[in-house]
């Protein structure tokens, strides 16, 4: 299982390990914590969600090499 008590470890084993499939694996937890009424481990999960898009939008930049460019512009911008 996954260490919820840092987000951040949690969504970086997530990331490694389960790649895009992540985002679902963290919403069914969310799911399971709010069926047993326990919404302190829903929040925790749902700032591990948080950091797994983080996450994966870091990798898809550095997939796309827009590391170094200015990521307020959008993408259809940057073809042009």
């Amino acid at each position: 299982m996954f260490n919820i008590e840092n987000p951040i470890h949690a969504a970086i084993d997530l990331v490694s390990i389960h790649g895009r499939r992540a985002r679902q694996i963290v919403a069914d937890h969310i799911l399971d914590a709010v069926r047993n009424h326990d919404m302190h481990v829903a929040k925790l999960w749902n700032a591990v969600g948080c950091e797994v898009d983080d996450r994966l939008e870091q990798a898809e930049r550095r997939r796309l090499g827009l590391n170094d460019i200015d990521t307020s512009r959008s993408r259809s911008e940057l073809v042009r």
